[in-house]
């Protein structure tokens, strides 16, 4: 008997399987970010909905739009002043998503944790300056919000390397 041996095209780990046609293993840290932010959205949603949180449905609102608007204006100034293209340009509405998720979580837990009742510009206030509290360490940074986010757990707060 003669064996006939036949050739794998390079770089294949299983016969049949083409290496362009394999995906790219998606990141871990922005599946994260993604499922806390739409924890916490559903979190809103189901205390203001079933537990009976005392706020007007409206507060959520207000301080994701003031957290959305300081953290795109930041990024705009950021960009201007260090004359790099804002991270949110480039990528699509993806791009754009991604770059608003710590944003998002931000501004629904600020809103989550503070009573602010009948005072709306509390929950705008305390929103602004937890957006980029650490604006000068991620200001050249080219990185994805994603990794920002986990290299700022990771060293407990800003660090200024």
């Amino acid at each position: 008997m003669t064996a006939i041996a036949h050739q794998q095209p390079a770089g294949s780990a299983l016969p049949g399987t083409d290496v362009a046609a394999t995906k790219p293993k998606p990141d871990p840290r922005y599946l994260a970010l993604r499922n806390f932010a739409l924890s916490i959205s559903v979190l809103n949603v189901f205390g203001y909905g079933l537990l009976g949180f005392e706020q007007p449905y409206l507060w959520p609102v207000f301080a994701l739009l003031t957290a959305y608007t300081t953290e795109i204006t930041l990024e705009l100034i950021s960009a201007w002043a260090y004359k790099r293209r804002p991270r949110f340009l480039g990528g699509g509405p993806r791009g754009v998503y991604e770059f608003l998720l710590p944003s998002h979580i931000t501004a629904l837990a600020v809103n989550m944790l503070l009573y602010a009742n009948s005072r709306h510009w509390l929950s705008i206030c305390c929103s602004t300056p937890t957006i980029r509290s650490c604006q000068s360490s991620s200001a050249c940074s080219s990185e994805s919000p994603a990794s920002t986010f986990s290299r700022r757990l990771s060293t407990g707060g800003c660090d200024t390397s």
